[in-house]
Order: C-alpha cells, then sequence, then structure tokens
C-alpha cells in the first residue's frame, strides 16, 4: 500500500516538474512577438503610471499655492517647486501643456 501511494505521489510531482519546467525555461511559449507585446505593454503601463504622479504633483502644486486653473500652472514654476522630469520608457518626451501632462508616444 506504501509503494502504491509512493509511486502515485512521484508521478504527481513528476507531472507538475514536467508542466512548469516548460515555462520556466521558455520551451513552451517561445513566441517572441507574445514577448515583445508584453514588454510594449509594461512600457505603456510605467508611462501611464509616471504620468499619473506628474498631473498629481501639479494638483498638489495648485492646491499648495491657491491656484485655481491649472492652465496659469507653469513647468518652469514645477521646477522650482521640485519636479524632476522622468523619461518615458518607450522614448516619448514628456509634455506640459495647458496644465497637464502629455506623452509625445502613449497619450492619445
Amino acid at each position: 500500500m506504501r509503494l502504491l501511494i509512493l509511486l502515485v505521489v512521484v508521478g504527481v510531482i513528476g507531472y507538475l516538474v514536467y508542466t512548469g519546467t516548460g515555462d520556466f525555461v521558455g520551451v513552451k511559449k517561445n513566441n517572441p512577438v507574445s514577448a515583445q507585446v508584453q514588454i510594449d505593454k509594461t512600457k505603456e503601463f510605467a508611462c501611464e503610471q509616471n504620468l499619473k504622479m506628474l498631473n498629481d504633483f501639479v494638483k498638489t502644486y495648485m492646491s499648495t499655492h491657491g491656484i485655481d486653473n491649472p492652465e496659469d500652472v507653469t513647468l518652469d514654476e514645477l521646477k522650482q517647486y521640485g519636479l524632476r522630469l522622468p523619461h518615458c520608457p518607450a522614448g516619448g518626451k514628456y509634455v506640459f501643456e495647458d496644465g497637464k501632462f502629455y506623452c509625445t508616444v502613449h497619450s492619445k
């Protein structure tokens, strides 16, 4: 009985190793197109997070300085307040227009 249980356990572990190893070493899903799509999605997500952080910075600046209209804020004022512009992971530039940041690659 113990031998049968041991064989079942070894069989289950072997099956798990067999099915999991292919993904781990990249044998099963070795599709460069899907990998590039995932990289592009990751870069876009990182850019969206950068834009969110930059636009939150503008809102914080406006609330601490009593500014109601975002168009009254300039990039030089934000830089004097401590803003450091990050880089878009896809190589785009962050542009500040009408009180809001946009990316030249990812913004619509």
